[in-house]
């Protein structure tokens, strides 16, 4: 016997099943700062890229894909497991500073406070998606502090093959070009770390289209709203590719098994620079 279906029953499951999404996702509510901030740090939790972006104002990317790729990139790296909301200031009518204490899967027990701003704009209120990050370069004055950048960061492809001869296992490779004045990048391939003493070695040159080139590469991990750097190095000067590289060794960079590491590039002189290099264990 061949069955059917009425409509009025197709019609109720499909009432049901919208009445479900619509619980699993509650509607924006960005009536105060307190339902702005909240919502955005249980986004976070959840791992909802979008609504992490709802509920935020990006000042720190050109564009709002670059943002979720980073969003995505750092909750996957490290993921936002709880947190507490542990103080609040008004600093204005229409701007709210926090101070949230996070713990997430991989940080250490001297996680510091994370400190967000929540905006008042056309009637609504916005949490500043700007990158924080947190120092854990051994040796660093600043180390365990936080700051909170206020620059744009520029998602590039950066992966080169240009590996130096004395390199060993070689662990990452980069290339840059045309990288101009205060502005920082990144985009290199993402990598490990199999030593247990932090040993990383930076080898690379650049060359600055006038004057003198002044580059810093770090070595940084993504959380979802920023990032934490291991290594920090400046090299002042022009290093032909043809002539003697700039290298160092550093030994801060913790033991990962997975790729959760990835190299950033800032451009801190007065013209743009090209620049190719490796770092190995």
């Amino acid at each position: 016997m061949k069955k059917t279906f009425s409509t009025t029953a197709l019609a109720m499951g499909l009432s049901l099943l919208i009445g479900q999404v619509a619980f699993a996702t509650p509607p924006i509510n960005q009536s105060s700062p307190e339902a702005a901030i909240k919502g955005y740090l249980a986004a976070m939790k959840a791992g909802n890229v979008q609504l992490v972006q709802d509920y935020s104002k990006n000042v720190s990317f050109a564009d709002a894909v670059s943002e979720a790729n980073w969003i995505k990139d750092g909750l996957e790296i490290d993921p936002l497991l709880s947190y507490e909301i542990v103080s609040k200031s008004v600093t204005s009518a229409d701007r709210v500073e926090y101070m949230v204490k996070e713990v997430h899967e991989s940080q250490e027990d001297d996680y510091p406070l994370i400190p967000y701003t929540v905006t008042k704009e056309n009637g609504k209120w916005s949490v500043l998606f700007e990158l924080v990050e947190i120092n854990r370069v051994k040796d660093s004055p600043d180390y365990g502090k936080v700051k909170v950048q206020k620059q744009k960061f520029h998602e590039q492809k950066v992966t080169s093959q240009e590996t130096h001869p004395t390199a060993a296992i070689s662990a990452v490779y980069w290339n840059f070009t045309g990288l101009m004045p205060s502005t920082t990048i990144y985009g290199a391939d993402k990598f490990g770390q199999v030593r247990t003493d932090g040993l990383f070695t930076l080898n690379g040159w650049q060359q600055a289209s006038s004057g003198v080139a002044s580059v810093t590469y770090s070595v940084i991990k993504k959380i979802g709203n920023g990032y934490t750097t291991y290594i920090q190095k400046n090299y002042s000067g022009n290093y032909p590719k043809s002539a003697t590289w700039f290298g160092s060794y550093e030994y801060s960079l913790p033991y990962s098994s997975s790729s959760d590491y990835q190299m950033m590039f800032t451009n801190n002189g007065y013209y743009s620079t090209d620049g190719s290099g490796n770092g190995y264990e």
